[in-house]
């Protein structure tokens, strides 16, 4: 039988449990990984053989939170808080009033193609509007796969009202039609309520369906729960029924240890963006209190209000610095984060049997790294081995030269395969000169 693809000559980094990087071949077979060993000697007949020489071979990264409505303003969100752009953008509703749908539909597909073209494989849409079916057509053009959260509020500015529970359940069908997750989105803590609350609940169970809430984000918002509720959001959630397993709590930065204890029980998962964190001086979240708990935790990057930037690998290395800043120099490493960023991800999303790792079986989402460049030499792979260390404090998503999206190459040699970049940079590039001048 003649292979797909085969992969020879890199250094093969699974992500599975006790399993060191190794020079090796990956096999790929009707988009899935056939078969993983050590060794590029072993020449297997192929439709396409892949020479990974000077590479190092990762599974796909996992971005589990972004905003792609909002990438055609980016830098139009720096130096303010969550707080002061509430304030300040509040007034044309986050740009909302300045750009239609089609310029929505652009400034996703930025987005995908920022992240695919830097090693993300699967990434998770946090809408601010819905594009209907139109969402998924955005994902697939570009060739991502994902998470869409179709938020239950058609307009996030008016809690009151919510999106029918037979058209959210239309949403959720085609979605898992076409192969993507879909989530229910909740609402903010500044609009909590026991009965809104269950009824979004209600939707997302009719749906099957995960629910994400932006969670504990600021101090602010905490102290509006407080003040409304004499309690704090996790608390706030645990009494009424929401902090279960098919809730995605993203940034979960403001989070004491009795609520970490709270969020464990309930199977709570976990998203955090400490890029964003930073930029908007959020705060810390306890993640290394989260892994020691054995809460799923994910990373993301958040938007382009927030971040600027779609690269996990940024990502990663901000993570690890900022926690050994402020928690030690122990409290969270490289493997770990890389771990955030791949099988934890995928276990976030519920999908850890099937991506998140180079194993038999799995979807080929693989993504190959160039090592020739300065800055990731020396390469050592055998023991002490620095390929972890520098995947996540050396490599950028610069370094993506191949992706490999369910057995298909989306970027080969940097270019995107699915469709024309410039295009839809030029298109970008028109939306966000007119929004800016339109602000100024």
């Amino acid at each position: 039988m003649s292979l797909d693809i085969v992969i020879q000559g890199g250094i093969v980094v699974t992500m599975e449990p006790d399993v060191e990087p190794f020079a090796g071949t990956v096999a790929i077979q009707d988009g899935r990984i056939e078969a993983v060993w050590e060794g590029t000697d072993r020449r297997e007949p192929a439709c396409e053989h892949v020479n990974a020489r000077d590479m190092i071979v990762l599974p796909g990264l996992v971005n589990g939170h972004v905003h792609g409505d909002v990438t055609v303003a980016r830098g139009l969100g720096d130096d303010m808080t969550l707080f002061d752009q509430n304030a300040v953008l509040g007034s044309h509703n986050f740009f909302r009033d300045m750009l239609t749908p089609e310029d929505r539909f652009v400034s996703r597909q930025l987005t995908y193609i920022e992240a695919i073209k830097s090693g993300t494989t699967f990434l998770c849409e946090n809408m601010f509007w819905s594009l209907g079916t139109d969402s998924l057509r955005a994902m697939r053009e570009v060739g991502i796969r994902g998470a869409l959260v179709e938020d239950a509020r058609p307009d996030f500015l008016d809690p009151t009202m919510l999106m029918d529970g037979t058209e959210m359940a239309g949403f959720c069908d085609a979605a898992r039609a076409e192969g993507f997750v879909p989530v229910v989105g909740s609402t903010a803590e500044e609009d909590y309520d026991e009965g809104l609350l269950r009824t979004i609940k209600g939707i997302a169970q009719r749906c099957d369906a995960l629910v994400h809430t932006h969670l504990a984000e600021t101090d602010w918002r905490l102290d509006r729960v407080k003040r409304d509720f004499n309690t704090t959001p996790v608390r706030y959630l645990h009494q009424n029924g929401f902090l279960e397993d098919w809730l995605i709590g993203s940034h979960a930065v403001w989070v004491d240890d009795e609520e970490v204890g709270l969020m464990a029980e309930g199977g709570v998962r976990v998203v955090n963006t400490p890029g964003a964190e930073m930029k908007i001086a959020d705060g810390i979240a306890p993640v290394p209190k989260y892994l020691a708990s054995g809460i799923r935790v994910g990373l993301g990057t958040d938007g382009a209000l927030w971040n600027n930037c779609n690269d996990l690998f940024r990502e990663m290395k901000a993570l690890v610095l900022l926690h050994q800043i402020g928690s030690g120099i122990r409290s969270l490493n490289a493997r770990q984060a890389l771990e955030m960023a791949t099988v934890g991800g995928a276990s976030v999303f519920g999908l850890e049997t099937e991506q998140g790792s180079i194993s038999a079986g799995k979807r080929a989402d693989v993504v190959l790294v160039d090592t020739a460049g300065a800055h990731l030499r020396p390469l050592r792979w055998r023991t002490p081995s620095n390929i972890v260390s520098n995947i996540v404090y050396c490599a950028t998503g610069q370094d993506v030269h191949t992706v490999i999206i369910g057995g298909r190459p989306v970027v080969v040699a940097r270019a995107l395969q699915t469709l024309d970049e410039n295009d839809v940079v030029a298109e970008a590039q028109a939306i966000g000169d007119r929004i800016a001048e339109a602000i100024t």
